[in-house]
């Protein structure tokens, strides 16, 4: 069995991105971003700007109960502008001296945030064997959120801020304590992905080989 990811679910790495240090993801950060629409979360995005990205991380630094007061301000879009300058390094005297502007590497931010959304997703590997498991017509935070209300003494705001991956952690291994799932090793998981894409790998090279002979 693989200790880190569940290590790692009760001591996240640190992220800091446009000098904001990001709290490890929460279903309270899910909801939020969903609710401003957010391009990191939204399917149908097909372009993020520095806005976007200074909004996330701005969201993703606070907890729930701020980030709600902060949809709530009736100057948020002056405030999201003010800070979108700060993050983008022009603000103030700046603004009037380009030539000493620290430019932002847009890419390098988008893939840095995109690393913090999947790190903080990782979970334990876990197996639901056929006719176990049951489609529900929730999103997955939800779900979550509801079992560990009905199954531990933790409060509605704790669990919105609790660790994503450490609220997932505790989750899985509550449904296989409850026999509703199988945990598996990530390793295993890993190296059996490997191996079928080495394979596919191998197949379309021989169909290739096969289409040119």
């Amino acid at each position: 069995m693989d200790s880190s990811v569940y290590i790692n679910a009760f001591v996240p790495e640190p992220f800091t991105i446009l000098g904001l240090r990001l709290r490890p993801l929460s279903i309270g950060h899910l909801v939020l971003l969903h609710r401003l629409e957010s391009p990191f979360v939204c399917e149908d995005s097909t372009s993020i700007t520095i806005g976007d990205l200074a909004l996330a991380c701005l969201i993703c630094s606070l907890d729930y109960a701020s980030g709600i007061a902060l949809l709530d301000n009736p100057i948020l879009a002056v405030e999201i502008y003010r800070w979108g300058l700060r993050s983008a390094n022009q603000h103030g005297w700046r603004r009037l001296c380009p030539w000493i502007r620290r430019p932002v590497d847009l890419k390098q931010k988008l893939d840095l945030f995109r690393e913090y959304l999947t790190y903080s997703m990782e979970v334990p590997g876990y197996s639901v064997e056929e006719g176990k498991g049951k489609a529900i017509d929730a999103p997955a935070w939800q779900v979550v959120r509801m079992v560990l209300l009905s199954k531990t003494n933790l409060t509605d705001s704790e669990i919105m801020d609790r660790p994503y991956r450490l609220n997932m952690a505790d989750f899985i291994t509550l449904r296989a304590i409850e026999g509703h799932v199988d945990l598996v090793d990530n390793n295993e998981i890993e190296e059996a992905r490997r191996m079928a894409n080495e394979f596919a790998a191998r197949l379309a090279e021989q169909r290739r080989g096969n289409g040119d002979s």
